[in-house]
């Protein structure tokens, strides 16, 4: 039988209305939680998931991602515009109405800003959006390629891949008002999509240099980097969890995407997907879920699944499609 019990009820103050939630142990017959929220129209959803995460916190020690919010592209409108939503795919909402391309958006780990490329001046320039006014800072314009921003623990700078025209493009790591601060990967190869290990001591990336895309690890304090994906021919996106004990990534099996995890101890690999082509994983701020794209249903739509790969469902029913998701921090407090 059940072990924990909720419930909730609510009544009108004025414009607004009070809702109250209680936890009882059922086997028990104790109240474990009891938490009280005011609030407007339109924020009863809001109030439901704080006190799911003040439930996760009480069992755990730990606040969950009930709060949090993603960030994703979609062609809603006809062209690819950043979008946010709640961590359920509700409560969506537009960013950007450059009319263009804009792709790969990217939280900053306080959640105050958003790193994407846009093609909006012609060039695939590197921005930041500030939240929650939405302004476009463009940081980084210089020739060729300014693609898949990564925001380096702390958020005080960033790793790009940056190309010269007509060469082959290259990581660097830049300030947040995009100055160089030096190159991290050199060679004949095509080397993209950064992404840092949660204590900054490591980069994954995305390296042609063996012949075929694969995930390499770099060490930063020496730039020494070693191939991690043996298994498959075309391996892109990677992303760390939380916790750094595993990066997700995409590979290509047969003629299709799926989502895979490693194991970065001892480069294990497990296949979490299967079914359309499923793209640009992402794991949440606890690192229990992971986003991602999939087709599997037809157009693009963003899924979240259990780090076992269980539970996979759709959350994004939008016109159009939806990928690229970025799943932003927590709540800094509750």
């Amino acid at each position: 039988g059940a072990e924990l019990l909720v419930k909730g009820n609510y009544q009108a103050t004025g414009s607004g209305f009070q809702a109250d939630f209680r936890l009882f142990d059922v086997q028990q017959g104790r109240l474990l939680l009891g938490k009280q929220y005011s609030g407007g129209p339109g924020d009863h959803k809001k109030m439901v998931h704080r006190f799911a995460d003040e439930i996760l916190f009480l069992l755990t020690g730990e606040y969950g991602f009930f709060q949090t919010r993603i960030a994703f592209v979609s062609t809603t409108s006809g062209k690819k515009e950043i979008y946010l939503a709640d961590f359920d795919g509700s409560n969506f909402n537009r960013l950007t109405h450059h009319n263009s391309i804009s792709l790969s958006p990217r939280w900053s780990p306080k959640g105050q800003e958003i790193a994407y490329t846009s093609y909006k001046d012609g060039n695939p320039s590197l921005y930041l959006l500030r939240l929650p006014g939405g302004q476009s800072l463009r940081i980084s314009n210089r020739p060729g390629l300014n693609i898949s921003p990564a925001w380096f623990p702390g958020g005080e700078s960033l790793a790009v891949a940056l190309s010269q025209p007509g060469g082959n493009s290259e990581i660097y790591q830049i300030s947040r008002d995009g100055n160089i601060l030096q190159r991290l990967t050199h060679g004949a190869a095509i080397d993209v999509s950064p992404a840092w290990s949660p204590d900054g001591k490591q980069m994954a990336f995305v390296s042609n240099r063996s012949g075929n895309p694969q995930i390499y690890i770099m060490q930063m304090a020496t730039k020494e980097a070693r191939r991690v994906t043996f298994q498959g021919n075309y391996n892109v996106n990677p992303v760390w969890s939380p916790k750094g004990d595993r990066i997700a990534y995409a590979s290509m099996v047969g003629n299709r995407f799926d989502i895979y995890a490693l194991a970065v101890k001892n480069g294990e690999a497990q296949r979490l997907t299967f079914g359309g082509n499923n793209e640009s994983p992402d794991f949440s701020p606890d690192g229990r879920m992971i986003i991602f794209s999939s087709t599997r249903h037809g157009k693009s739509a963003l899924y979240v699944m259990n780090l076992s790969g269980a539970n996979q469902r759709r959350i994004t029913f939008l016109n159009g499609e939806q990928f690229s998701p970025s799943w932003g921090p927590k709540k800094a407090e509750n």
